[in-house]
């Protein structure tokens, strides 16, 4: 914890991480929010980052879904909704089983993978079954590093929903 209370460069990327996540939940700066755990885990190993954003993130959510709940699609919802429970609990057990070298990795594949997401959107909806693919994938990187939302976006963003 010597590293955390004394780092500039912790508390900057920290600092950084919270407010890009702040400003992409209220609906600005598209899914800037999923950089968050990669700058910690600059300074940070990934499961320690991980944990730090956890409470932010919790608190962050509900004022999210308290301001967009209005907007939401209930068809829409009852076919990711399975989909991110399953994700969910396949993400904690695979939390219980990775290494952290793995999950870096992970972390590392995912945010290249997401930062493409714009040309891969308009196909995510069209797949057979895509509710599921996206669904589970959000509710799986989601638990695992706190980056549910791009693969969740991929798949709205192809719906074109409002």
């Amino acid at each position: 914890m010597e590293v955390i209370s004394s780092s500039p460069l912790f508390w900057g990327l920290a600092v950084l991480g919270v407010v890009l996540t702040g400003i992409s939940k209220s609906g600005f700066a598209g899914g800037a929010g999923v950089v968050a755990v990669p700058l910690l885990a600059l300074v940070l190993p990934v499961e320690t980052a991980v944990a730090l954003m956890l409470p932010v993130l919790l608190i962050m959510d509900v004022r999210t879904i308290a301001y967009y709940w209005r907007h939401r699609d209930a068809l829409e919802l009852k076919k990711l909704l399975p989909a991110a429970v399953l994700g969910i609990a396949i993400g904690g057990w695979l939390l219980a089983w990775v290494s952290p070298f793995a999950l870096t990795l992970s972390l590392g594949l995912l945010s290249l993978l997401f930062a493409f997401w714009q040309r891969l959107a308009p196909l995510a909806a069209r797949l057979p079954g895509s509710a599921w693919l996206w669904g589970t994938t959000s509710g799986v990187t989601s638990t695992l590093i706190h980056a549910g939302g791009p693969p969740l976006n991929m798949y709205l963003i192809g719906r074109r929903l409002p």
